[in-house]
């Protein structure tokens, strides 16, 4: 992979203040507020990946999955190749029950590529909640592979 597939755009100056607000409030447990402020600067002509990547993480932190995945889907669709982004819709995906979608952008590629192995354990369990125990296999397999001392995954495998 080239560092230009990798590499994030720059931020403007009024994204990148308005996240570093939102962060802000968020840290503090201001939510409500942390969403505010990436939702104005959005609708201000915000970079619309970025902002839709932590209006989807925020909500999901909170336990607000489906408001989440409204953000994270199209952020995910403008970049699917950055992993931060696909993880925090897998999750969301896998917590409201969307085992199939979760397993669809938990591609056997973007696994093989998160070094944190979670994309990979994600797709294994996704696709054991759906049923594809060959798929299952070969996504706990390439997380074992990667790292030996992973006991659940080892167990999952069995």
């Amino acid at each position: 992979m080239r560092a230009a597939e990798i590499a994030e755009p720059k931020l403007d100056e009024a994204t990148a203040g308005a996240i570093r607000d939102a962060l802000a409030a968020a840290r503090t447990g201001r939510i409500d507020e942390a969403c505010s402020i990436a939702e104005r600067a959005l609708s201000s002509g915000g970079e619309p990946v970025a902002l839709n990547a932590l209006l989807g993480m925020l909500p999901c932190r909170a336990g607000e999955f489906e408001t989440g995945i409204g953000h994270l889907r199209p952020a995910h669709a403008a970049r699917p190749s950055d992993p931060s982004i696909a993880l925090n819709l897998i999750s969301a995906l896998i917590e409201t029950g969307e085992h199939g979608e979760a397993l669809a952008v938990a591609t056997p590629e973007l696994a093989q590529r998160d070094t944190s192995l979670r994309i990979g354990r994600a797709r294994g369990f996704a696709a054991q909640m759906c049923g594809d125990l060959a798929g299952a296999a070969g996504a706990f397999g390439q997380v074992v592979g990667a790292a030996p001392g992973d006991r659940r995954r080892r167990d999952n495998l069995a």
